[in-house]
Parts: structure tokens; sequence; C-alpha cells
């Protein structure tokens, strides 16, 4: 492209684990038990930011992620610290203190410099958007002629930024936003501003899928089930989705994507992200 250089450079290194279990529980002429298991812990570490004779960042470390829509609790600087030797994933922001009498948040100043800036010197990291553990384990019971499968799934060890709270959370934006009151709401504050207040544990559980069928004894072969996605979700985090959030905008001229979208931005969950649907349908088989 006129006017820009595209290198490969940087190094990342991921390590980890992965393990994955088939067992058959039970087996007899009229009942069947089987699981499948399995469980993944990666890391991710930044070792370079440089190669073939460029450089990103600043000493080592650069910030990338902005939350997408402009307006309450926004900043102007990456939610997302990438650092040389650090883990990948890292949500950095200020430390939330307090409200003031004003109803505005107050930050805690941590390079003691007696003010807090809203800068990458009053920052730390807040979480990670990448989680530690992802797991999943299935049953499939069979008893002559009924057949039930569930799959649960579920991650844990990573945090995202709610953006709903960030912007409806505020009682000041009442006269033109819906307020969202969650378990953290206070009346007092009337502004928002990222901080670790909207950093949340994100760890869930949740059942993705149950199906019933049964077999209709014929010499068609027929088939009735009835399956439901989604049923439940179990967590803590009061935002739309605690899925692990992948990509997001980034700072203007981080890119040359069209999109201005990265895919190592992690741990936003957007305001404009659907809510999980739950689905239920009912399919007829019929095998010749």
């Amino acid at each position: 492209l006129s006017g820009h250089v595209v290198a490969n450079l940087g190094e990342i290194q991921n390590s980890g684990v992965e393990i994955n279990l088939n067992v058959s529980a039970k087996k007899t002429m009229r009942f069947s038990w089987d699981m499948d298991f399995n469980f993944s812990h990666v890391t991710t570490k930044v070792n370079s930011l440089s190669g073939n004779g460029f450089s990103i960042g600043t000493n080592g470390e650069m910030s990338i992620g902005v939350l997408a829509d402009a307006g309450a609790g926004c900043s102007s600087h990456g939610v997302n610290l990438i650092k040389e030797g650090a883990k990948l994933g890292q949500i950095q922001g200020p430390v939330f203190t307090g409200i003031d009498p004003g109803g505005s948040p107050q930050h805690k100043d941590i390079n003691g410099d007696g003010v807090y800036c809203d800068c990458p010197d009053d920052f730390v990291v807040l979480g990670n958007g990448l989680p530690k553990f992802i797991f999943g384990f299935g049953h499939r019971l069979t008893f002559e002629n009924f057949e039930l499968s569930l799959l649960f799934r579920g991650a844990s060890g990573h945090h995202k930024i709610s953006s709903y709270r960030i912007y409806q959370e505020g009682t000041g934006i009442i006269s033109s936003h819906n307020l969202v009151e969650t378990s953290y709401f206070d009346p007092r504050l009337q502004h928002t501003h990222l901080s670790s207040s909207y950093v949340e544990k994100a760890g869930f559980l949740k059942l993705d899928n149950i199906s019933v069928r049964y077999h209709v004894p014929s010499a068609l072969k027929l088939s009735v089930s009835f399956t439901i996605q989604n049923l439940f979700t179990i967590t803590k985090y009061t935002g739309s989705n605690p899925e692990v959030g992948y990509g997001n905008l980034i700072l203007r001229g981080q890119t040359i994507d069209p999109g201005n979208h990265s895919p190592f931005v992690s741990g936003v969950d957007l305001r404009g992200n659907y809510l999980p649907s739950r689905v239920f349908s009912v399919a007829v088989g019929l095998k010749l």
C-alpha cells in the first residue's frame, strides 16, 4: 500500500496443555452411558515487538484497543497493554477509589506525583481478557429407543470490560439513555469512566446443547428429536455475555486494516453485541 510498510515483526510464544478423555461409563443390552471431557490451559507470552529492522510501540510496549462508541466513560487510551515479556491480553486502566461530592469517579495516583492523570503513568493491569482454562464435557445416554445428549462448556480466569455499565450506569445519562442497574450500581455516581470498577471476572459454565431423541420402531428407521441450544449460563459477570471476546477497534494509525480492527484486542464486551439467544428446534429423521 502506498505510504505504508508491511513487515512481519514481533514474536509471541504459546505454551500449555490440552487433555481429552473419552469414557464408556456403562454399557448393557438396554442402556449405555458415554462421556467426553476436554480441558486446555494456554498462556501466550509476548517475546518481542520488533523484527526486520522495525519495531512497534515505545520501550517494548504499546497500548491498543478502544471502546467503540463515543460518549460517557470513554478513554482515549488503549484498553489492552501489549508488553515484551508479559502475557498477551492484559487489560489496563485506572484504579477506582470512590465518588467525589459532584458525582464523578475518583482514581488512584499510581506514580505518586500527587495528581491523577488519565494516562498510562497512572494505569495498572486490571485483568486479562484471555482465559486461563477452557473446558467442556458431554454426556450421551441411551435407553432402549431413547437417546439423551448434553454438552456443557465453560472458561475461567478471564476478565471483561462491561461497556453497558460504563455507558449507562451513571445517573447523569438518564435523560437520553436507559439506566443499567447491576449489583454494582451506586445512585451517587453521575458520571462514569473506564476503570477497575468495570473490569469483571467473566468465568462461566453453560449448558450449550441438550437433545432428546426417540427412535420409532419401524422398518423406515424414523426418529424424532427435540433440541435446546444455550439453555442456561452460570456466571457472576453482569454484562451481556461472559464469553471470551476477541478482536475490536484499535487506536487509529495502529493498523492498515480498513475496519481498524485487531485480533489482539481482547476483553471488551461491546454494548452493540447481541445477547446470546436460546434456540428450540424439533427435527424428524428418516433413514432408508
